[in-house]
């Protein structure tokens, strides 16, 4: 169960953790995206979130959690395109320091084992280890899916 305060109207909020996860597509763009890509995103993936509403969400749950910088590791399985790099940098360097990354394709590590292995020695000890995996696709500033410029 999550718990979450409206800021403006000081109202607060219960939800399980399946409908925030899974919750509608929210328009809040950070970056200047092309607006068929906005638009392709919307409708492909409509439980889509721009990664700094993924990230501050994430970091407001685990925050009252106790993770905190000291405290907790921030492992990646990303795919090892440039495209899972900014939410990396975004969960690791701007939130809890440097990350392990694990490598990945379609969000699967390549160490395998071994990787869990490295990346267990590197837990702060009494710590916290946040795993982050999954795949990406690309949307283009035409709205094709598949495809990035």
């Amino acid at each position: 169960i999550l718990l979450s305060k409206n800021a403006t109207t000081n109202e607060s909020h219960k939800m399980d953790l399946i409908s925030f996860l899974t919750r509608p597509f929210i328009k809040q763009p950070t970056t200047k995206m092309a607006s068929a890509t906005v638009s392709k995103i919307a409708k492909v993936f409509p439980k889509a979130l721009p990664n700094s509403v993924l990230v501050g969400k994430v970091t407001e749950k685990l925050t009252k959690a106790g993770f905190t910088k000291s405290n907790t590791l921030v492992a990646t399985s990303l795919c090892c395109d440039e495209l899972a790099r900014p939410l990396e940098k975004a969960l690791g360097l701007d939130y809890y320091g440097e990350h392990f990354s694990m490598g990945g394709l379609a969000g699967f590590p390549h160490g395998g084992l071994t990787s869990f292995g490295a990346m267990c020695a590197h837990i702060p000890d009494c710590g916290h280890c946040l795993l982050v995996y999954g795949p990406h696709v690309g949307v283009d500033s035409k709205g094709t899916v598949g495809t990035v410029e």
